[in-house]
């Protein structure tokens, strides 16, 4: 069950270039998709990208973030950034079960990730 808009039905969905260029300009966002790119399972519990986000946000390994800053991310990402990611089509977005999973479209943002770092 998708939050957004990428319904199994239109998993071959076009990005918008607005839409994909909106999405990636934040930088929360970007460590989302840089994170599920490395991860070679499926589906990612919101909970370890959460770890992760948060880690690289502070510069500290992810075995030393605190609860309160892994809770904080976790809430940003779980009710804002995940959602908005899935409705761009950039990842499927399970808010029921707390998993998210790059898409194809996700997985092709390689070259508009070097544009936004720019």
């Amino acid at each position: 069950m998708s939050t957004g808009g990428t319904e199994n039905g239109d998993a071959d969905r076009v990005v918008d270039h607005g839409e994909l260029y909106d999405a990636l300009s934040n930088r929360r966002r970007r460590f989302a998709i840089h994170y599920l790119k490395q991860r070679p399972e499926a589906h990612v519990d919101m909970g370890d990208l959460s770890t992760h986000v948060a880690a690289w946000e502070e510069g500290i390994d992810p075995d030393e973030v605190s609860y309160d800053r892994r809770k904080t991310v976790h809430t940003a990402l779980y009710q804002h950034h995940a959602p908005t990611l899935d409705e761009t089509g950039l990842v499927e977005y399970d808010a029921a079960r707390g998993e998210i999973a790059l898409t194809d479209a996700g997985r092709a943002v390689d070259l508009y990730l070097e544009a936004v770092r720019g």
